[in-house]
């Protein structure tokens, strides 16, 4: 991606560190990064990247138009890698550079925003802020996708059905919307479903320890690996067969039915 005329000026290994490091770290600011009263104050990582820009920046071996087409270039060809998620994002401060950890929400985020078809979810611990602020991200494309919800409610009696699915469908416009259920009464809690994951046209996908709640996304420490299609298509015919060939979730709400 780099010229001939700029690349043969220098040793290249500053600006592949750097490319590295907002690709493992994407919600850097570069704007902010780039201002000197700044740099005080800045975590790890961003001290590090501040460091290698200016190494690269005061001598002017690259353009910063090179710099940018090699971020976006790197980006592309890898968005759909495996990688390690954590949460929260104070994490991120401890991961080494140019290796490609991202935030379990920032993830989560970034896969349902591509969604064309059909986005799966399985969640033992929810809520529903937390729930609509990740459905929030799907682009008009995605959410004409099937939104399938297997959930948990603990206690002895069912939660409000209607308002779930009233926050659920004024947040979703989908083809389709089922929501799914298993009642899990306290004294019987260890047979519930008890994994966290998501996926998204069975392309990929997402399992984890984290909760879909905020202290789950945002408060303890949390781990996740992303899936890739082959992962993503096994658990995605798994989630299927829990829903329609077991009796361990009940359907609580089908959109074509109850519309």
């Amino acid at each position: 991606m780099l010229s001939k005329e700029v690349s043969g000026k220098a040793n290249p290994d500053p600006i592949i560190q750097l490319a590295h490091m907002f690709m493992a770290n994407p919600w850097l600011n570069l704007d902010l990064l780039t201002k000197p009263a700044m740099k005080d104050g800045r975590s790890l990582v961003e001290r590090q990247i501040i460091s290698l820009a200016e190494r690269i920046g005061p001598d002017k071996q690259y353009p910063l138009a090179e710099v940018i087409n090699l971020l976006l270039a790197m980006a592309q060809s890898k968005a759909d890698g495996e990688r390690l998620l954590v949460a929260p994002s104070e994490v991120l401060d401890f991961v080494p550079p140019g290796k490609r950890v991202d935030t379990i929400p920032n993830y989560l985020e970034t896969i349902v925003r591509r969604a064309e078809q059909e986005v799966l979810l399985l969640a033992p611990f929810w809520n529903m802020p937390t729930l609509i602020n990740l459905l929030r991200c799907a682009s008009p494309q995605g959410m004409k996708s099937e939104l399938v919800l297997l959930l948990v409610h603990m206690g002895n009696r069912l939660p409000c059905v209607q308002s779930i699915a009233d926050n659920i469908t004024s947040n979703w416009s989908g083809k389709r919307i089922r929501i799914y259920l298993h009642l899990a009464k306290p004294n019987d809690q260890a047979s519930y479903p008890h994994a966290k994951c998501l996926v998204v046209d069975r392309k990929s996908g997402y399992l984890g320890s984290a909760n879909f709640t905020d202290q789950g996304m945002k408060g303890h420490f949390e781990l996740g690996v992303s899936l890739g299609p082959d992962a993503s298509k096994t658990l995605g015919d798994l989630l299927e067969y829990l829903w329609s060939q077991t009796q361990i979730f009940s359907l609580l709400w089908n959109s074509e039915k109850n519309a």
